[in-house]
């Protein structure tokens, strides 16, 4: 009983809270309580209310950015099986995880990693980053993004550098300068692990500044445990890593148990 006991106060909210208390100290936990609280609040709220927010930024900016496309049933192409159907992002969401990061901006490239429609493209512009690329494998799903990029009417146009790929995210090199890299949970476990290990791999032949946002981190284990990525912030629905390339063992750089030992396509919203 007392064992039971035990494991249980160790699983619930209060043992929880003591873990993290001890781990990241009080001010990063409340930060990490007001966002789980602020994200169950948006769960909550009705689809008729995103839906006219969505429309609402459509209508303002001149663009067509909502609805979702389930790319395997739109495609019969084998490439497709690891895509997660495209859903619109919310615009506040964007604009706090880039607010967030610690970095020069126009230091910087972003690259929307399954990129849809280009929302995160629009409001990256906002920022003077060097340059803001998409790579997207349906041609289709391209071309309405190049579109919003042509038509897009935001004020705030900190970049107007736009480069727009159609290309496996396997496949992609990401830029040599430093990076920051947009997953909108858009592949299976298999491609994000595949892409994420090529992103490992080219900052250990090549060491810069990479980061990766990861949106709706469904595969959030499977990330946490890549040695090579560094947590940086979290809340309940995005996750900033950055790339360190000292600890991306496989490739040269100490291997994963030196390392532990010392120290496509968007998803839906």
């Amino acid at each position: 009983m007392r064992i039971e006991r035990r494991s249980t106060v160790k699983n619930s909210w209060t043992g929880k809270l003591v873990r993290s208390l001890e781990t990241r100290g009080l001010v990063e936990t409340a930060k990490l309580a007001a966002s789980s609280i602020a994200f169950r609040i948006r769960l909550w709220l009705p689809d008729w209310w995103d839906n006219y927010v969505q429309w609402r930024f459509d209508r303002k900016y001149g663009v067509e950015t909502r609805g979702e496309v389930r790319l395997p049933e739109l495609h019969a192409d084998p490439r497709y099986q690891h895509a997660l159907h495209y859903g619109t992002c919310s615009r506040f969401s964007i604009r706090r995880m880039l607010k967030s990061l610690p970095i020069e901006h126009r230091e910087f490239t972003f690259v929307d990693m399954g990129c849809g429609k280009g929302k995160a493209l629009l409001v990256a512009s906002e920022w003077p980053f060097r340059q803001i690329i998409g790579v997207e494998l349906s041609p289709a799903l391209l071309g309405v993004a190049e579109r919003n990029v042509a038509t897009y009417r935001g004020k705030k146009k900190g970049c107007r550098s736009f480069r727009l790929i159609c290309a496996d995210a396997r496949d992609y090199e990401i830029p040599l300068g430093n990076a920051l890299l947009y997953f909108f949970n858009p592949f299976r476990e298999p491609l994000l692990s595949a892409v994420i290990e090529n992103v490992g791999r080219s900052v250990a032949q090549s060491p810069r500044e990479v980061y990766v946002i990861y949106k709706y981190p469904q595969f959030r284990a499977m990330m946490d445990a890549l040695p090579f990525l560094r947590l940086v912030r979290e809340s309940a629905w995005y996750r900033i890593y950055r790339v360190v390339p000292e600890r991306t063992g496989i490739w040269g750089c100490p291997n994963r148990a030196d390392s532990e030992g010392g120290t496509g396509t968007s998803g839906a919203e």
